[in-house]
């Protein structure tokens, strides 16, 4: 007959099952992190550059359209990870879906944007404000789950540059700041605590 488990116990199992997911969570997610810290920058200077060199343009804006393979490929192979993985935990999949879900979102979000506004609206100048400021939502959720202060610290960065791009759109009335904002955000603010966690996680093994 199994031994009931008192109070304590439970406690003391509960705390162990989420140390042990967060331990889990920090093994598996800073190279992702990482990879599309450096991606999303590269992008965004890309942006940047085109900008300066052929101005206001529409078709400059579709290098964004690279993020779509890119996360095809990147989702496949983290799900082919995710079912080798020999410990599965609630922490990584509530983390996981955030993060999902925040694509989508921004997906959906920005096609709305094109749908309803044509390429020189005003409405273009909020995409970057309100992506930087999702971003930052999704980075402070996963820090407070995970209880890792650089990605809350992160979060900061990443509202304080939906501010100022913001701020940089009533004062400078151009978009192509906004990308430079959005490269520092990722490097800074995404990049950092990524390579945080990894050198964390290579220091505890």
């Amino acid at each position: 007959m199994e031994k009931e488990l008192n109070e304590q116990d439970s406690l003391r199992l509960i705390t162990e099952m989420i140390t042990q997911a967060r331990s889990n969570f920090q093994k598996g997610r800073g190279d992702g992190i990482v990879f599309w810290g450096y991606t999303i920058a590269i992008i965004a200077l890309a942006n940047f550059v085109l900008l300066q060199i052929f101005g206001y343009q529409p078709a400059i804006y579709w290098v964004w359209a690279l993020t779509i393979p890119i996360f095809i490929i990147h989702y496949m192979i983290e799900l082919k990870r995710g079912k080798k993985a020999l410990v599965k935990n609630g922490i990584n999949e509530i983390i996981g879906h955030v993060w999902f879900a925040y694509a989508i979102s921004s997906a959906v979000f920005v096609t709305s944007i094109f749908i309803i506004g044509t390429w020189d609206s005003v409405v273009f100048l909020l995409i970057n404000p309100a992506l930087i400021g999702m971003s930052g939502l999704c980075i402070y959720v996963t820090g407070r789950v995970c209880r890792f202060k650089p990605f809350v610290y992160g979060a900061y960065v990443f509202w304080c540059g939906a501010l100022i791009s913001a701020i940089i759109l009533v004062v400078c009335h151009a978009i192509d700041f906004q990308f430079l904002i959005l490269a520092l955000c990722m490097i800074i603010g995404f990049v950092t605590p990524g390579h945080i966690l990894n050198r964390k996680v290579d220091q505890d093994v």
